[in-house]
């Protein structure tokens, strides 16, 4: 199975003025609006965005909100599978 992340970050890149995305929390929501339903925030797709927003050089940050969140959608995502 391929990597499809990286040429999405590519056409979103191409819709989106990244250059005036400085933060972690700017870039997902920039991203997240522009995927529409099709971005489900899971750990995959979060180290996706991660791994393309160091080469902006922004650096991911997420809060303990976050970090809960994550963890509890993954075992809500485990029990359906």
């Amino acid at each position: 199975m391929t990597d499809k992340f990286p040429e999405a970050f590519n056409r979103f890149k191409e819709d989106v003025n990244v250059r005036n995305i400085k933060t972690w929390k700017q870039l997902q929501l920039a991203f997240g609006s522009w995927a529409g339903k099709k971005w489900v925030p899971t750990g995959k797709q979060l180290d996706g965005l991660a791994i393309q927003a160091r080469k902006l050089g922004i650096k991911r940050k997420d809060t303990a909100q976050e970090k809960n969140t994550l963890r509890e959608y993954s075992k809500l995502q485990e029990k359906q599978e």
